[in-house]
C-alpha cells in the first residue's frame, strides 16, 4: 500500500479539482500537513478541512475556465468547472464550522441566501 498523503486525501474530498497550493495551505492551516497515516486523522481535522475547501468553493466563481499544461512528452487537461447551486456547498460548510464551534461560522452567516437585484 503506498504511503499516505493528505494532499491527495483532500483532493478526494469532493469531486472538484483544487489547486495544490489551495490543499497546501488548508492542510497547513489546520495543522495537519505533517500528517503521515490516515488514522492521525481526527474526525474534527477531516470535517473541518473539507469545510475549508467548500469556503473555497463557495468564494469562487460559479464557472472555472479548463485548462491545459504541456511540457515536452508531459500533458495534463482539466476542464472547466460549474457549480449550479451554490447553496448547498454553503449549507454543508455551515453545518461543518457549526458542528465543531469555529467562529468563522458566525462571519460566515446570512452570506449562503440569493439576493435579487431589482432592474
Amino acid at each position: 500500500m503506498a504511503a499516505f498523503d493528505i494532499i491527495r486525501y483532500m483532493s478526494s474530498l469532493t469531486g472538484y479539482v483544487f489547486d495544490e497550493a489551495v490543499l497546501e495551505r488548508i492542510a497547513l492551516e489546520r495543522g495537519v500537513s505533517e500528517v503521515t497515516d490516515f488514522a492521525q486523522l481526527t474526525q474534527r481535522d477531516k470535517d473541518l478541512c473539507l469545510a475549508d475547501m467548500l469556503l473555497v468553493l463557495f468564494t469562487s466563481p460559479s464557472i472555472t475556465a479548463s485548462i491545459s499544461k504541456k511540457h515536452g512528452q508531459f500533458s495534463q487537461s482539466i476542464g472547466s468547472q460549474t457549480i449550479y447551486n451554490k447553496e448547498h456547498i454553503y449549507d454543508l460548510m455551515m453545518r461543518l464550522y457549526k458542528k465543531w464551534g469555529e467562529e468563522i461560522a458566525d462571519d460566515l452567516e446570512g452570506m449562503g441566501g440569493v439576493e435579487w437585484i431589482p432592474m
